[in-house]
């Protein structure tokens, strides 16, 4: 199953690489259940740049940014 939820979410990017909402889902599937947050960053990186700096989820993908790399600066 998380290989699959991996698959689909690459699958999404493939077909629309604007589509912020698989980067996150991405990311938090790797730093959360795959235990690759290594993995997670640059997902979570590129959703900061794909949606409006007044997202509602910002500040909730920054944490899970500082979670998953501790020792970077996240702020784009």
């Amino acid at each position: 199953l998380l290989a699959s939820s991996i698959d689909y979410l690459n699958h999404a990017i493939a077909l629309d690489d604007e589509f912020a909402d698989a980067y996150v889902f991405r990311g938090l599937v790797n730093a959360n259940f795959a235990g690759n947050p290594a993995a997670a960053v640059s997902d979570f990186q590129v959703w900061l740049t794909l949606v409006p700096p007044d997202h509602p989820m910002r500040e909730t993908v920054l944490g899970a940014l500082d979670e998953a790399s501790p020792d970077t600066v996240t702020t784009p």
